[in-house]
Formats: structure tokens, sequence, C-alpha cells
């Protein structure tokens, strides 16, 4: 799209989901792409909660592995 946009043969371009919410949102009639970034950013964050989730049972599996066992409340 750049060679048309560059030789002026369009004004601009979206790029993309973001872009299309953008427009929808500058113009007022919202549709399918901020329809699409909730669903996007709902995606996302489930993502990251995933890898946090990870990343946590890696580190309580090196902490069993160092200590010899898994954590107990009472000791003694």
């Amino acid at each position: 799209m750049y060679p048309y946009h560059d030789s002026g043969q369009i004004v601009g371009f979206l790029g993309g989901l973001k872009g299309a919410a953008e427009y929808e949102a500058l113009v007022g009639a919202p549709g399918e792409g901020i329809r699409g970034m909730d669903a996007q950013t709902i995606s996302h964050l489930f993502i990251v909660l995933m890898i946090i989730l990870g990343n946590v049972g890696y580190a309580m599996t090196r902490w069993r592995a160092r200590t010899g066992g898994s954590p107990s409340p009472r000791s003694g």
C-alpha cells in the first residue's frame, strides 16, 4: 500500500484491527473493529495471566527442588 500512498493515489490507510477501531471511534460509528479490539484485549490479558501462572509454577518447582520438599504451613 505504501507505493500508492507515496504517489498520492490514496490519502491514507488503516493498519490492522487497531486502526479500524480508532477510525470507527473517530467517526462515531462503532462496529466490528471496536468489538474485535475488545476480544483481542481479553485474549491478550488471558495470555499474560497464563505466562504469570507458568512463571509461578516454575518458581515453585525450583523452590521445591532446592529445599527438598513442598512448603508446609506447620514448621517443626
